[in-house]
């Protein structure tokens, strides 16, 4: 079995060392994955995922005056970026090839110096995530419309939709201004920043009346009403995760 991992364990007895066992054996599927995709940058879709949170990991520290030494244990070595480079980028003001496509590479090196620039001005530390949230999801738009892949370009879009919702829903309640909104709010998906806009104008409980005539009505209706009786988030959690899961399954 190629995906077996009886190699990395042998001799492992300490509990503590499982967690890298785990590690380098999800490595070396990555590496599978890598060879067997005609396109790697499908699955750059996947690997990003772990890209951008090294990025957010290496800005805290670095805002913070840490070390890399003092995070190097938080970093994941499934990205498509090596964490090398990142750290030269970001911890040391250099530069270092990413090993993406030039237009990719220039933006996102862009971007990372944009988030902290950000940062010095808003002096909010959660504007890294949103903002750093906001430019992962422009690139895996970018790679589905590039793929040409009907499924995966509306799978993409629904995506940002419904995070779009869970950001409303998360920031509205807190009384947070319409301008962090902005800032997290995921373009390019069905539903226009107009839309949530005026609704963040208005009450909570407005929200399900300005989405009913979207295909996520019914996933707003009930994800309210369990909010206003549980004050979680929870189910609309699993619902939004049961939606892409069940489009998924229809394709």
């Amino acid at each position: 079995n190629e995906f077996d991992y009886s190699d990395n364990k042998a001799g492992v007895e300490d509990p503590a060392e499982f967690q890298k066992v785990i590690d380098e054996g999800l490595i070396e599927i990555k590496e599978i994955l890598d060879k067997v995709t005609p396109d790697e940058r499908v699955l750059n879709i996947i690997w990003h995922q772990y890209d951008f949170h090294n990025i957010k990991t290496l800005i805290k520290a670095k805002i913070t005056g840490k070390t890399f030494e003092d995070v190097e244990s938080l970093m994941n070595r499934m990205g498509a970026i090596p964490v090398e480079s990142l750290k030269t980028v970001i911890l040391e003001d250099g530069d270092a090839p990413f090993g993406l496509h030039d237009h990719t590479e220039k933006y996102l090196k862009k971007k990372i110096k944009n988030v902290q620039e950000l940062f010095e001005k808003e002096k909010n530390p959660q504007v890294i995530d949103l903002f750093l949230d906001q430019k992962l999801m422009k690139i895996i738009y970018g790679i589905a419309v590039d793929s040409q892949n009907k499924f995966l370009i509306n799978y993409v879009k629904k995506l940002i939709d419904l995070t779009n919702i869970k950001l409303f829903f998360r920031m509205k309640p807190q009384d947070k201004e319409l301008d962090l909104y902005e800032i997290a709010f995921l373009w390019n998906g069905n539903i226009p920043y107009a839309k949530f806009e005026q609704a963040y104008k208005n009450k909570l409980s407005d929200f399900p009346e300005a989405m009913k005539l979207t295909d996520y009505a019914k996933i707003v209706v009930e994800g309210y009403k369990h909010y206003e009786d549980e004050k979680t988030f929870i189910f609309l959690e699993k619902e939004v995760e049961n939606y892409l899961t069940n489009y998924i399954k229809e394709a």
